[in-house]
C-alpha cells in the first residue's frame, strides 16, 4: 500500500482501474476522497478500506457492461435511466457511467475475454445512447458558438468523438459532428462553410498522427486564424497536441470541451 495521500490517478492505478472509473466510485461515495487546491486527494486507509468492501453497493453500473456487450439496448438505458436520476446531470453520466464501461469491453477485447462481434454489439448500443442523451444534454438558449468535431482521417473510432460533441454542447454551442474517419477535405470545407467555427480533432488510438496533421493542415490553408484542438486517447501531452498544430489541449475532458466552446464563443463575438 502506498504511503501519504495519494492523487485519484494514483489510486486508480493501484486499484487497477481507469482514472474515470476511480472517479465514478468518489462520485457514488463508495471511494471517500477530499478536494485539495483543486485535485482530488485519498489516503491510504480509506483506499484500504475501499478494497476491503464489495462493489455490489451500487450493482445497476456494472450491469450495464454485460447490456452493452449482449447487445441489450432496454437494459443498459434503464440502467443510464437510474444514473441519470441519481447523478442528475447527462454529461456525468456518460463520462462517469458510459465511458469506464465502454473502456472496460475495449480492454476486454483486447485481452481477447471478448469477441468482436460482442465488441460492435456494445458500440452499436452505446451510439444510441448517446443519440438519446443528447436530447437531455444541450444547454438552452441561443448558440454561443459553433465547433466541427471529428476523429482523424484513419481513426475509424466514432464513438469518443462522438460523446466528447455532446460534453462540448452542453457549454451551449452547436457542433457539427463530421464522425468516424473523415476526409481531410471534410474539415476544410466544413470550414468554409462555417467561418466563425473552431475546430476540435480526436485521436483515439496512435497510427493516426499524419491524418490528423493533414487535417488541420487543410484547415488552416482555409482559415490561418481559426483555433484548433487535438486531443483524445492517443494525445497524451500538450506537446504532442502543438507538434501536430493544436492551439487548445487539456488533459481534464471538461476543461477541454470548456476551452473550446470559450474559443468558439469568442470567436463569434468578434466576428460579430
Amino acid at each position: 500500500m502506498p504511503t501519504g495521500d495519494l492523487t485519484l490517478q494514483q489510486a486508480a492505478d493501484h486499484l487497477g482501474v481507469h482514472y474515470m472509473t476511480a472517479y465514478r466510485y468518489v462520485k457514488l461515495g463508495l471511494l471517500y476522497a477530499e478536494k485539495q487546491r483543486g485535485s482530488w486527494m485519498i489516503s491510504p486507509t480509506d483506499l484500504a478500506a475501499f478494497e476491503g468492501t464489495s462493489l455490489e453497493a451500487n450493482p445497476t453500473d456494472a450491469n450495464l457492461e454485460e447490456a452493452l456487450v449482449s447487445g441489450d439496448e432496454a437494459t443498459a438505458w434503464t440502467v443510464i435511466e437510474q444514473a441519470i436520476e441519481r447523478l442528475d446531470n447527462p454529461v456525468d453520466v456518460q463520462l462517469e457511467i458510459l465511458a469506464p464501461a465502454l473502456v472496460s469491453i475495449g480492454k476486454r477485447w483486447a485481452d481477447g475475454e471478448l469477441s468482436i462481434a460482442s465488441e460492435h454489439k456494445a458500440s452499436a448500443v452505446a451510439t444510441r445512447i448517446i443519440a438519446r442523451l443528447a436530447q437531455r444534454v444541450a444547454a438552452p438558449g441561443r448558440r454561443r458558438g459553433t465547433v466541427i468535431v471529428g476523429a482523424a482521417p484513419g481513426d475509424v473510432h466514432s464513438i469518443p468523438s462522438a460523446m466528447f460533441a455532446e460534453l462540448i454542447r452542453s457549454f451551449g454551442v452547436s457542433v457539427i459532428d463530421l464522425g468516424a474517419s473523415p476526409e481531410v477535405d471534410s474539415f476544410s470545407e466544413a470550414v468554409l462553410r462555417h467561418e466563425e467555427a473552431v475546430v476540435a480533432i480526436s485521436l483515439t488510438g496512435p497510427g493516426h498522427e499524419a491524418g490528423a496533421r493533414a487535417a488541420v493542415d487543410a484547415v488552416r490553408a482555409a482559415d490561418p486564424d481559426i483555433p484548433i484542438a487535438v486531443g483524445g486517447g492517443a494525445i497524451r501531452s500538450e506537446r504532442e497536441a502543438r507538434d501536430l498544430g493544436a492551439s487548445i489541449w487539456h488533459d481534464d475532458v471538461r476543461v477541454a470541451a470548456k476551452q473550446i466552446a470559450d474559443a468558439a464563443a469568442d470567436r463569434r463575438q468578434h466576428a460579430g
